[in-house]
C-alpha cells in the first residue's frame, strides 16, 4: 500500500499534468503572437487539441477494455456499444459533448438491461 506522502505526490503530479494541458495552448498562442504576427495558422497549435484528446481517450479506454474483458459478456457488449455510439455520434454531429452523452447513455442502458 502506498504511503501518505506517495499519494500526495501522485495527486500533485496529476494536478501539474492536468493544469499544463489546459494552459499550454494559451501560452503557445501568446508566444506565437509575440514572435510572428504574419503566421496566424500554426501547425503545432492546430494539431495540439486533437492530439491531446486522442491521448486522453487512449489512456481512458485501454484500462476500461482490460477490465471489461474480465467482467463478462454484458459488460463487453455495453462497452463496445458505448464506444461505437460515441464514435458514430461524433462523426455525424461533430459535437463532442453530445457524442459523449450519447455513448454514456447507451452504455448505461445496455448495462441496466443486462442486469435485469
Amino acid at each position: 500500500m502506498p504511503s501518505f506522502n506517495q499519494i500526495w505526490l501522485a495527486v500533485l503530479c496529476m494536478a501539474v499534468v492536468t493544469y499544463s494541458t489546459r494552459v499550454l495552448p494559451f501560452i503557445l498562442k501568446r508566444m506565437q503572437k509575440q514572435t510572428s504576427q504574419t503566421d496566424k495558422n500554426s501547425p503545432v497549435l492546430a494539431t495540439l487539441g486533437p492530439s491531446l484528446l486522442a491521448a486522453i481517450t487512449v489512456v481512458t479506454v485501454i484500462p476500461g477494455v482490460q477490465k471489461t474483458i474480465q467482467l463478462g459478456t454484458i459488460a463487453q457488449l455495453s462497452y463496445i456499444l458505448g464506444v461505437l455510439t460515441t464514435l458514430l455520434a461524433l462523426k455525424f454531429t461533430r459535437n463532442a459533448g453530445f457524442a459523449v452523452l450519447a455513448g454514456v447513455a447507451i452504455f448505461a442502458l445496455v448495462s441496466y438491461c443486462g442486469s435485469l
